[in-house]
């Protein structure tokens, strides 16, 4: 079928590409993720015209120099493969765009990254990785960058903190407080950094539609006044001890999480938050869901503890949700 544009293999206990694969000249799209393969079984150029390219969770250790052929690809997906490394040859795949690197094994990245033209890079849970390089303040065209769940990673050059990022997520690192020149941010995610009252400074993230803050010591409520575009709150595990009243003005806000927090009252201006669909206060000293919440319409999912009152959820149209043990 010399013809075919796109094929798919995936979880199907494959060991290689089949050479039948390899040949064809105008596959653009090819997923073989989820199987056993370590290499491809050709040397010569291939995949001409390939532009997206996933070998999620395989055994890959290496790619062969043989895919610099494939001058057209724009997405590589690498997750889960025990490179080490980068393979060499991604340095000659001039039009990639998407790179993901996640549990990879990394212990090194190579500063030619920093010279490719990508917009999005995803390298998180590499537990050896120690550095990144001071290339990646090269990476003028990039907008989404995740190297969260990386342990060892505690220095980012401040470079990184002057590119155009729309997304950003880390866990770790050192001089948290420059995230705070990341103004172009439309997501944020902070796994486990200890951000003590740093998101205190209001009216830098105006842009910022969805927050993850989980288990990040924060100590107050963020003051997301003004932050008229917010439509995800992931801020669970914190120790602040309420929400505020400035809560009702985020008018767009679709899901709050503020489980395992300090927070004993739910402040009535959440009546005005008629887009919310879902809600977490299991694990708080919130005794009682107060009957202003009916009010709230769209609300879908409620997540409670059982000894939290029930009887008023079950009388609306919710999904309740008890944590398992």
């Amino acid at each position: 079928l010399p013809h075919l544009t796109e094929v798919a293999f995936i979880a199907v206990m494959m060991t290689t590409v089949p050479e039948e694969v390899v040949s064809l000249q105008l596959l653009e799209f090819f997923s073989c993720k989820r199987n056993q393969i370590s290499s491809f079984p050709i040397t010569r150029p291939f995949f001409p015209r390939l532009r997206f390219l996933d070998l999620d969770a395989n055994s890959f250790t290496e790619l062969p120099v043989a895919m610099a052929g494939c001058r057209h690809l724009h997405t590589l997906q690498l997750i889960g493969n025990k490179m080490g490394t980068v393979p060499t040859v991604v340095r000659q795949l001039t039009s990639l765009s998407t790179l993901d690197i996640s549990s990879c094994s990394l212990r090194s990245v190579p500063s030619f990254l920093g010279h490719l033209q990508l917009t999005k890079l995803m390298m998180r849970n590499n537990p050896d990785l120690e550095e990144i390089p001071g290339s990646f303040g090269s990476l003028s065209t990039l907008v989404e960058l995740d190297i969260s769940d990386n342990a060892q990673v505690v220095h980012v050059p401040s470079s990184v903190f002057s590119l155009p990022l729309e997304v950003f997520k880390c866990s770790n690192i050192n001089g948290r407080e420059r995230i705070l020149q990341l103004t172009r941010l439309v997501h944020l995610g902070l796994h486990g950094l200890n951000m003590g009252n740093i998101l205190d400074a209001e009216g830098t993230f105006l842009r910022l539609e969805s927050l993850w803050a989980p288990n990040c010591n924060i100590r107050s409520f963020p003051m997301l006044r003004g932050y008229v575009n917010l439509s995800i709150a992931l801020l669970f595990g914190n120790p602040f001890p309420s929400i505020p009243t400035f809560v009702g003005l985020l008018l767009h806000l679709d899901t709050l999480w503020v489980h395992d927090t300090n927070v004993a009252v739910l402040p009535t201006e959440m009546a005005q938050l008629s887009q919310l669909r879902s809600f977490s206060i299991a694990g708080t000293a919130v005794e009682a869901v107060p009957d202003f919440l009916q009010q709230l319409h769209s609300l879908r999912w409620i997540f409670i503890d059982v000894s939290q009152k029930k009887a008023f959820l079950e009388q609306m149209n919710l999904t309740i949700a008890y944590p398992q043990n």
